[in-house]
This record gives structure tokens, sequence and C-alpha cells, in this order.
């Protein structure tokens, strides 16, 4: 079938057809069952053997036929369905088509009829429209392949059981062996078709899945991608390319699904989870470098699926009580499916594509609430317990590492996201910041290995028109390197980022520059940041541990 065959199949003569076929059945079910109570011949003799042979083929007959409407009519409104769900989707995406200067010819083709046009958006658009015509051109034929298979199937059924009947005229017991013969074999077939038909149906829906979260994706586009379609604000060069590799994600999740016939959950956010809240034993703040070691521990899961945030409570020597919430980086290894396949840490690396590209995800939002219900448990506590209690609304600072730092930025990108709580800062370690669409009002302090790339995949804050425009909130601290400079074969594990990326080395290299007497630009970043969250660093502690993530479909 062409494209445009699927804007022009009537689904309403297909499901009158179907009911037209189920009223036949009933009607033949009726006729069936009312010759069957008739009292055929009782007599012994050819004639009545005869008599009761012929009784006995009509009723064959009126039930073969009964029985092969039902199948037909299912098949039929099962296509009607199908056809329907295709021809939205068609219109869809010609209005798509239409609104950006392109045109879709019967056959599928697309066209650019704004040929001068030099929107570089057009290009994602064009993108987006030739994934949809192929995957709905791709649908309309496989839904046409299959109605007529099933047809083809029922129609064979009748008429080679047809011939059973006509060799049983030939020969009452050679033609009945001959029927029961075939009838085996059409129940092979059948059964061998329903073994077919579910291998389809299964790689179909998993297909239909993986197409939905692509159509999902379309359908939500990030503030930067509206920003972009509704003012000319060029996005993040870093923007961009999470965007692409999310899509391409999507993409490839489908053809996967379609191999392999389950979902693959590929570039799968799921829903957030979050579990119970629970105390835990902790020591005394004395530094910076005390909540840099809190951080780092975030990463340590035990057996569990999930991390969890860590919300301790400061309460310094006069009483006041602010918060830190601590959160982990990416949890999963690069390589594998827990990196890509919709992992129930919330913090793989197909994460990292959404956080960028797309907004916030699952593990954001589900952060954010783990970290209020450990405020709030904590505030139970200091009730119960006669402790001090924090004044107006509680003062916290975000933490985190790699991908915790930009789930911490993203948490001051919306209203919805700690309401109630006062944010003073961020301080992260290793995070790409400079792109977050974050509150500007907000300090925020990034700890960057002097040779660690992964902090620099927001390209410096370059836009896609190259211009430069950082986020005015966001103070980089660069870390002098602390390992071997030199690029030898037994030393080049110091300069890759499996080695300057690492939790301990942040913590190690925050630890020495606090050590460092000399007036370095880093030095006297860390001194701002000292006096601006230095409340936050010292006094008794009060620690929380809430396990958070997401949650997908089987």
């Amino acid at each position: 079938m062409r494209w445009s065959d699927g804007l022009h199949v009537s689904t309403d003569q297909l499901r009158a057809q179907a009911a037209g076929l189920h009223s036949s059945h009933s009607a033949l079910t009726t006729q069936h069952a009312e010759l069957e109570s008739v009292d055929v011949s009782h007599w012994e003799g050819r004639a009545g053997r005869a008599e009761r042979v012929q009784h006995e083929r009509i009723l064959r007959t009126i039930r073969r036929q009964a029985e092969s409407l039902p199948p037909i009519a299912d098949a039929l409104s099962e296509a009607a369905d199908s056809f329907d769900d295709i021809s939205h989707a068609q219109v869809t995406t010609i209005g798509k088509a239409n609104r950006w200067g392109f045109a879709i010819a019967d056959s599928g083709w697309i066209s650019n009829e704004q040929k001068l046009n030099p929107d570089p958006r057009r290009a994602f658009v064009y993108g987006d429209l030739v994934t949809s015509v192929t995957s709905l051109t791709l649908r309309l034929n496989g839904c046409d392949l299959v109605l007529a298979g099933k047809l083809v199937f029922q129609g064979a059924k009748s008429t080679v059981l047809g011939w059973g009947d006509s060799l049983s005229d030939a020969g009452d017991w050679i033609g009945n062996k001959v029927a029961d013969g075939l009838d085996w074999t059409l129940d092979k077939g059948s059964d061998l078709l329903t073994n077919v038909e579910a291998f389809l149906a299964r790689r179909a829906l998993s297909t239909a899945t993986a197409l939905e979260r692509l159509r999902d994706f379309d359908e939500n586009p990030p503030q930067w991608l509206k920003d972009w379609d509704d003012n000319g604000k060029p996005p993040y060069m870093a923007e961009v390319a999470a965007r692409g590799l999310h899509r391409f994600g999507l993409r490839l999740g489908m053809v996967g699904n379609a191999l392999m016939g389950r979902d693959l959950h590929v570039f799968d956010d799921g829903e957030p989870y979050v579990g119970e809240v629970t105390l835990k034993e902790s020591g005394p703040y004395s530094g910076l470098g005390d909540v840099m070691e809190t951080v780092m521990d975030t990463y340590d899961r035990g057996n569990a699926d999930r991390n969890s945030i860590n919300v301790t409570a400061v309460e310094d020597e006069h009483g006041n009580v602010r918060y830190i919430a601590s959160i982990p980086g990416t949890a999963e290894g690069t390589m594998g499916p827990a990196a890509w396949m919709g992992a129930p840490s919330g913090l793989d690396w197909a994460a990292n594509a959404m956080h960028v590209g797309s907004g916030p995800t699952a593990a954001t939002h589900a952060a954010s609430q783990a970290i209020q219900d450990a405020i709030a448990a904590d505030i139970d506590h200091r009730k119960a317990n006669g402790l001090s209690l924090p004044q107006g609304a509680p003062e916290v600072l975000l933490a985190g590492h790699s991908q915790g730092g930009i789930i911490a930025g993203q948490l001051l990108t919306s209203d919805e996201f700690l309401t109630g709580l006062d944010v003073k800062g961020i301080v992260s370690a290793g995070a790409p910041q400079q792109t977050l669409p974050m509150n500007a009002d907000v300090p925020v302090y990034n700890f960057q290995g002097q040779y660690d790339p992964i902090p620099r995949l927001d390209l410096g804050g370059v836009r896609s028109d190259f211009s430069m425009d950082p986020a005015s909130n966001v103070t980089n601290i660069t870390l002098p390197h602390s390992g071997p400079r030199t690029i030898m074969a037994a030393r080049l594990y110091g300069m890759t980022p499996w080695y300057t990326h690492a939790q301990d080395t942040y913590e190690a290299d925050i630890k020495t520059l606090q050590s460092q007497g000399t007036t370095s630009q880093a030095t006297q970043d860390l001194g701002r940041l000292q006096d601006e969250f230095g409340a936050f660093f010292t006094g008794r502690t009060t620690s929380y541990d809430v396990e958070f993530g997401r949650e997908v479909g089987n």
C-alpha cells in the first residue's frame, strides 16, 4: 500500500462488514441448533443411513460456515482499529509537514516547498517527517498483510474442507477419513498461524511501544526548543547534541524491539520512584571536605538496584538548622543494558542525554520528593525529641557529583521542585552546568578537574550560532591535575576520565586545594564558596537516606 492509501481506507465499512458477519454467525448458529434437534429416520437400511449421513453433512457444513465467520469479523474489526490509528497519525504528520513548508506525495515522498527558507530547524523537522512517514507506511502495509493473511487462510480452510465433503460423496468411510485428516491438518495449520500471528504480534506490540515513546518525545519538546521555535533564540550546542542522541536511542530502541519481540526499554525513563526515609548514623561536620565525602558515599548502594539521596541536617553552635542534600551521579557503567535500557537507578547514560537535551527526568522528580520527605522526617524527629527546628522555610544546599550535579541544577529550573524550601545554592563536582536553564539568582560552584572532559561537555556554554553564553551564576573552580602528566603506557590511566572524573580523585583534590595557601584563581573561588556556604559545613548532624530512581514497565 502507498502512503495515500491509508488516508482512504473506509474503517466504517470494515466495521459494518464485521457486524454483518457476527449477525450471520448468530443466524447460522440458531439454524444449526434447530436442525440438530430434528429427529431423523430411525429405520435401518440404505435409505435410513443415507438420510442420517446427509443430515450430518448439512450440520457440518452449517457449523463450519458459522465457525469461519467470527475470525473474519474479528480480523476486520482489529484492522479497522489499526487503520484508524494510522490514519490519525498520518493526518497529524501531514499537518506538521504543511506548517513547515513540506509536502507529502501519495507515494510518501517528502518534497521541500520552501527551498529558499534558511531556517536551520527545518532540517530537524525533515528528519522527524521521514521517520514518521516511513514508520507509518510500514505499519500500513503490515496491517494490510496481516488482514490479507487471515482472510486467505479462512478462505482456504473453507475450500479444503469442502473438498472433504465432496470426497465423502464418493464413499462414506473413505470420505469421512479424508475429511477428518483435512480437519487435523487445518487444525495444525491454524495452530501454526496462531503461533506466527503471536510472533508477529509480539514484535508489532513491542515496536509500537517504542514508537509511542518516540511520539511522546516529539510531542513534548523541551523549553529550549520552544524558545528556538517561538523567538529564534539559538540553543546550546550541548542541548542539540544530547537531544539528537536521545532521538537516535529511541529509534534504535524501535529496531531492537522489532528484532527481539519485547520491550528493551531503550531510553525509557519510566516513572519516578521514591523509597522510605531511613535515619543514618553520622558524625559532626567540620568543613567542606566532610560534605564532599558524603556526596561521594551516595554512590555506595550495596546490593540494591537504586542509589540513595542523603539529606543531612547540620545544626550549628547557635542552634540554627540547615540541610545539605547530596545527590549521586551516574551509577551505571558505560557498557551493557543497564547503561541505556531503563535501569532502576535512573542514573544511567541514557538519563545523562535526557537531562541535557530534554530536561528533567524521572530521577529529577524523584530527587525532589526524596529531599522533601527527608526534611519532613527530620522536622518530625526534632519535634519528638525537643531539638532545635529550622526557622522559616528550611535552608537547603544541594550537592552532587557528575549527573548528581546536573540533577541539582535541574531542581532550580522550576517552582514545582523543592516547594517550600529555601535553596541557597549548589556545590557540585565534575558536572557540566553551563547550559542548564536554572534560576540565575542561586549561586553554583562547580569543581572541575584540570583534565576531566565530563564537566566540559557543556562546551563552555557555546550556542548553535557559536556565540558564548555561559550561565552567569556558575563558577567553575578548576582543580590542578593530581595524577601523572606523562602519557606513557604504564601511566596512561592517570590522564583518562576513569581517573580524572572519579569520585575519589575529586574528594582528594578538593581537600588538597583547601590546604593550599596560594592566591590562585581556584583558591580565591574556593574562598568565596566558603564565605557563601560556610554555615552549612560545620556543626552537629542528623543524616537520612532515601532510595530514589525510576520504575519502568515489564
